[in-house]
């Protein structure tokens, strides 16, 4: 990066980057020194990858190929000169062998990116000794690229053994374009290539500073504003004699008032450019001799003390650079010690974990911009509603008993209040009557107020005055093309009074499922106890007790378009009225909550114009998940009807069926079709859109068993045929057809180490302590998530997963490759892979044995008599295999063999910690034994 900056390059082409993934302590590094990247890299296996580096201070556009290459490797972007011409930019590396096929493929590339610009300029490693002219297949390269009208500018070699590999092609159609190229054959920075320099007679467009508007928070008397805010409310009439929305609005307004008083709003220009903190005068000092020694090394006639001059201030600048950082970090790590927020932020920077938000940049008018946003979202979802076919009302459960109705709601205090905000925390929308920094001060001033208040919105069953939400547009991936707008979503952000009502509404809600059994046992999302975990854990008990009775299970994977935003709410207040029982002033809140509400796309302080929102739950709120599972709670009872069961976690729900191997025919064809054709049905009859085309079906199985299905595929009806897949990704987990979990263990191996290879290169920043605990939320809670399924899977896998904890602990110990790890898991005091398998598992026995965990464990577990004991049931099986993987099997196994003093722990903590040490008492062959 010093010589880009020496050199001051605005933009570089690189070529095999080892990059594997969007974000690394590479890309923190450079971003550390005022340059951006856009990067293609190889996620796959070592090297390749190739990059463009480029001053922040410019705007570049990512320039996506609508076809795929599998002869060389790319990187398009371009810019916008301050003339208006559109430069295209291509860094472009190819491997391997010169063959027919890469002329095709640079034939569709430059075909497509030289109509998409005014100048193209293409450079990178092409492994193409262009000096050999008469070589066939180069000059048919030549050839290629002359008849683009791209010139080959480079001569010299570019390689230490020799040859022009390195090439840079240009042209321009206005002939505006000139380019001068440079070799340095005396630096190679640890590459066998030479760096090529090119001077264009090219002026960008730059962006150096912005105008923002801020309010000096920090700056604000915290005594005089309390003061003043105590007196303030004192003047707001009692909002049980107003109507709600009315003191809400008052209430935003004398609190506008009042910060405009003590933190006015100010207008202020900044940087967009990030610089290094720790850039400071001597290193700026020692850049400057170091640039002096290479000009003079650079001379004609140098002697060979001015250019091992040059090489000793090289090294000594950059190990003073690092040095520098070093003791930054080192400054700034201690005074995060007390501060965990303050931590990782400082690693989410080295690690470069935190990106920006990008936005399309056909337009510099965010008020244009916010406006074309708005449109679209709103237009998406009605453009799904009308290509839903004319509804036909499906049959639905009677209505609830008189018992059951629910009129009016339980008022809130100020105790609850407060256990609201201490487990919820508080979060802020620019619409609210304070910033979070002077909210989160004076919560205790305002929360009497915010009882009155919630109460009035209560017993009014008014919502009206905190409706509207601010929508933020976050791109869905880091590599998607953010110029479409399709490549968005919108994120909901509402006011804190507003969720604060929510939340109190969400208790008395539960409260009324639960003592009338409304709940849906099959729907895991959003209900205590409930997790992604537990429902897995369920699903693949049933797919290892059917695999042990030699079944075969089909599972039908659904796949919704924008679930969310598409619910009726007329619909869904038929279905809270009918079969829910809501009915006075708790229907009217609802109907209040559902019905006017409205959206605006801010951007910055630019907000769009307010559009009504006609269809959807806001996913930015409480109760909006709640909803959407009331609203499809009678799926499952159609499913149900046809011979299947059904799992869901929001709108992820996966239809299943165990049968055996001669009833094939049967049920993958007939009931599968059918059960299809009955989803399909209810999920127009309900404005939810299915997409047949991301449906995905995969049948589970022994070896043996799956061997004799010989249906690979069904048809769904007209043209949707859907071919069995072999893996699925389900819940974060990927399964695979003969429950092995081989592709699972694999790409969790990948995905850790990937993070252990980042963090050791930000380890010199952080203690020992401080790596734990990082080390334990990115690493070790991957390895623990649905560990519970990891019982009885291969010695090769549970090997696998026990060097990731290895890895792990020898990042934190600084332990070498050879020495034994056991002491040092101990000093850590971690569990080994078996041991933690056991532990969730018996954890989940604990929580199932004692009503902690859903209804679908807790069936599980019974109790049996064994002479004056009570012992839980351990379900036979037809043989050793799957079957005694099983949650219902290896469950009451291993909790039957726990010490009574750890089955009779009171809490779950206390079971947590008697566990542990239990565990940590066994060998591993006692281990083995006691399941």
């Amino acid at each position: 990066m010093h010589n880009l900056t020496d050199k001051n390059v605005d933009i570089a082409a690189f070529c095999e980057t080892w990059l594997t993934a969007q974000s690394c302590p590479t890309t923190a590094i450079i971003k550390s020194y005022g340059y951006n990247i856009l990067h293609d890299y190889r996620s796959d296996r070592k090297g390749g990858g190739t990059a463009l580096v480029y001053k922040a201070q410019y705007t570049f556009s990512r320039f996506k190929m609508p076809n795929v290459f599998s002869t060389f490797e790319h990187t398009a972007a371009s810019i916008k000169t301050v003339t208006g011409t559109k430069v295209l930019f291509v860094s472009l590396y190819r491997p391997g062998n010169l063959t027919a096929l890469f002329h095709q493929e640079i034939d569709t590339l430059l075909s497509v990116a030289s109509l998409q610009c005014d100048c193209l300029v293409v450079a990178g490693d092409m492994n193409v000794h262009f000096e050999n002219t008469s070589d066939k297949l180069v000059k048919k390269t030549l050839d290629l690229f002359l008849s683009y009208g791209l010139e080959k500018q480079v001569c010299e070699s570019t390689h230490i053994a020799g040859g022009s590999i390195d090439q840079v092609f240009c042209f321009s159609l206005k002939k505006q374009l000139q380019c001068s190229v440079a070799v340095d054959s005396d630096n190679r920075h640890g590459s066998d290539h030479f760096p090529v320099y090119c001077d264009l007679s090219l002026e960008f467009e730059r962006k150096y500073f912005k105008q923002i508007t801020v309010r000096k928070l920090k700056a604000v008397d915290k005594a005089q504003f309390n003061s003043d805010l105590l007196d303030l409310i004192s003047t707001i009439d009692s909002p049980a004699s107003a109507p709600f929305e009315n003191s809400v609005s008052s209430l935003t307004n004398l609190c506008s008032e009042l910060l405009d008083e003590h933190a006015p709003l100010q207008t202020k220009t900044v940087s967009v450019i990030d610089r290094a903190p720790w850039f400071d005068k001597e290193y700026r000092e020692y850049r400057k001799l170091r640039r002096k020694a290479e000009a003079k090394a650079a001379k004609k006639g140098a002697s060979q003390q001015d250019k091992a001059f040059y090489r000793e201030l090289c090294v000594e600048c950059t190990n003073l650079a690092t040095l520098k950082k070093k003791e930054y970090f080192k400054v700034m790590t201690e005074n995060s010690k007390n501060n965990p927020r303050t931590l990782w932020q400082l690693v989410n920077k080295n690690l470069d974990r935190k990106q920006a938000k990008p936005l399309p940049d056909y337009t510099t008018n965010l008020a244009e911009l916010s406006s074309d946003f708005n449109a679209f979202f709103t237009e998406k979802i009605e453009h799904i509603r009308s290509k839903m076919p004319e509804r036909h009302p499906m049959k639905r459960q009677e209505e609830v008993s008189n018992s059951c109705h629910w009129y009016n709601f339980e008022p809130t205090n100020i105790e609850e209040l407060k256990e609201i905000v201490d487990e919820a925390g508080i979060k802020c929308s620019p619409a609210d009557i304070l910033p979070l920094y002077l909210l989160r001060d004076n919560i205790e001033i305002l929360l009497p107020l915010m009882v009155d208040l919630v109460n009035a919105s209560l017993s009014q069953g008014s919502m009206d005055g905190v409706k509207l939400a601010d929508i933020i547009p976050l791109l869905k991936g880091d590599s998607m093309d953010p110029n479409i707008l399709k490549n968005f979503r919108p994120v909901s952000n509402l006011t804190f009074l507003g969720k604060l009502v929510e939340r109190v509404v969400l208790r008395r809600l539960n409260e009324h499922l639960s003592r009338n059994n409304l709940n849906c046992p099959e729907q895991s999302a959003y209900k205590k106890h409930h997790s992604t975990e537990t429902l897995l854990i369920r699903i693949w008990n049933d797919l290892l007790v059917a695999a042990d009775e030699k079944s075969a299970t089909v599972v039908m994977m659904l796949d919704l378009s924008a679930a969310f935003d598409t619910v009726d709410h007329n619909l869904l207040l038929n279905i809270l009225e009918k079969e829910i029982g809501l009915r006075g002033n708790v229907l009217k809140w609802f109907t209040s909550f559902l019905k006017g509400r409205s959206q605006r796309i801010r951007l910055g302080s630019t907000t769009s114009d307010e559009i009504l929102i006609k269809f959807g739950v806001p996913q930015g709120s409480v109760l909006g998940p709640v909803l959407f599972n009331l609203y499809i709670r009678s799926i499952y009872r159609h499913v149900r009807e046809c011979g299947f069961s059904i799992q869901g976690y929001a709108d992820d729900h996966q239809i299943m069926k165990t049968f055996k191997p001669q009833e094939q025919g049967l049920v993958l064809s007939t009931q599968l079709q059918s059960c299809f054709d009955v989803t399909k049905a209810w999920m127009a009859d309900f404005y939810l859109a299915m997409n047949d085309s991301k449906t995905q079906i995969i049948v589970f199985g022994s070896t043996k068993v799956l061997n004799e299905i010989s249906l690979k595929g069904v048809n769904l009806g007209g043209q949707t045929t859907v071919r069995f897949v072999t893996t699925v990704k389900n819940l974060g987990i990927q399964m695979d057809a003969g429950l092995t979990l081989d592709n699972h263990i694999m790409e969790l191996k990948r995905k850790c180490f990937h993070t252990l290879r980042n963090l050791a290169k930000i380890r010199f920043l952080l203690s020992t302590t401080q790596l734990k605990t990082i080390v334990n939320s990115l690493v070790i809670s991957c390895l623990d998530y649905c560990n519970g399924m990891f019982y009885g899977i291969s010695n090769k896998l549970i090997h696998q997963l026990q060097l990731i904890q290895n890895a792990c602990a020898k990042a934190i110990t600084g332990k070498y490759k050879h020495d034994h790890m056991n002491d040092d898991l101990e000093k850590l005091h971690w569990l080994n892979i078996r041991k933690r398998v056991l532990f969730k598992i018996g954890l989940l026995a604990y929580k199932s044995i004692n009503g902690l965990a859903p209804s679908y464990l807790q069936e599980l577990f019974t109790y049996s008599h064994h002479g004056h004991t009570l012992k839980l049931m351990i379900p036979s099986r037809s043989s050793k295999g799957f079957g005694d993987r099983s949650f219902s099997s290896i469950g009451p196994r291993f909790y039957n063999a726990l010490p009574d003093s750890v089955r009779k722990s009171d809490t779950v903590d206390q079971f947590k910690s008697s566990l542990k040490t239990y565990l940590f008492g066994l060998s591993d062959e006692e281990v083995a034994n006691i399941v």
